[in-house]
């Protein structure tokens, strides 16, 4: 007998996948999507006017630069494609080291496109549907050797870190993960997150798959960036919602939480401080959309 959510699972399916409305059409009116007796076209908001930026940036927050000079660090690139993050000897990482993982996982390239409608398009270093990059990233951490313990987004606009909240909040996330041992011992976590509406303004509620999809392909970029510089990782996708509440970004500026994280491998004595209740529920999986 099929459980809840694989029945809520198969009936999302239904309602999100792709069908051929006209394989003559040129161009988005040849696909439909969920039911074909409905006739619906599968790309939906063509409204250019409310069409949202591509990139989201904190106006409020400094931005702290970083380098865009990547030194080579010797790892052969299929040595770093094969390693799985526990190769690694533990390591504290530096603002070099979130500047070279934001660049080579979600940072804006110096190539570009002009669209019909004369828009400019940079392309990123990882791949998004529709070129909507509907992804952001975050970095909770201690203090580090040059950065000071805080909640920071990744400003792929202008490739810098611009801090939300400072202060130590990875305990928030240690609570979160029901005390997952790779979170409660780094030094520094990797969050990713969607801006939905980023995506669905095209592709309707399929883009709660995309969230995932592209989630992970840039979690790919992360893994290989962070074995080419020689840092562990380990994937952490369990997490209940509301103890993440703290890391989420300022007042005002709200955002989607995290999809996945990733943490970065610690000496023995560089371990955060943490509540531990033990009442912090896991599950398997991200929370549903809102």
């Amino acid at each position: 007998m099929s459980t809840l959510g694989e029945v809520h699972a198969a009936e999302f399916h239904d309602l999100t996948k792709y069908y051929s409305r006209n394989p003559a059409e040129p161009g988005d009116e040849r696909i439909g999507i969920g039911d074909p007796a409905t006739g619906t076209e599968a790309i939906w908001q063509k409204d250019q006017d409310i069409r949202p930026g591509l990139y989201k940036v904190y106006e409020t927050a400094r931005p702290t630069a970083l380098a865009r000079d990547l030194p080579d660090t010797g790892v052969p690139a299929l040595d770093a494609l094969a390693a799985t993050g526990a190769e690694a000897p533990p390591a504290v990482p530096d603002r070099a080291l979130l500047g070279r993982l934001g660049l080579l996982t979600n940072g804006s390239l110096d190539r570009s496109v002009t669209t019909a409608d004369g828009r400019v398009h940079r392309f990123r270093t990882a791949g998004g549907t529709g070129a909507q990059y509907h992804l952001e990233l975050y970095f909770v951490c201690g203090d580090l050797p040059d950065l000071d313990a805080g909640v920071y987004h990744y400003s792929a606009i202008d490739h810098s870190l611009r801090l939300l909240r400072a202060g130590d909040f990875r305990a928030a996330l240690v609570d979160a993960t029901g005390n997952a041992p790779p979170v409660a011992a780094a030094p520094a976590v990797l969050a990713l997150t969607s801006t939905f509406w980023r995506n669905a303004w095209r592709y309707r509620e399929r883009a709660y798959r995309h969230a995932f999809w592209d989630a992970g392909t840039s979690l790919s970029h992360i893994l290989a960036a962070a074995a080419s510089a020689r840092v562990g990782t380990e994937l952490v996708f369990g997490y209940a919602d509301a103890p993440s509440t703290p890391c989420s970004a300022s007042t005002g500026c709200a955002s989607r939480r995290s999809r996945s994280s990733r943490s970065a491998t610690p000496p023995p004595h560089h371990r955060p401080r943490h509540r531990s209740t033990g009442s912090t529920s896991r599950r398997p999986g991200s929370p549903p959309p809102r």
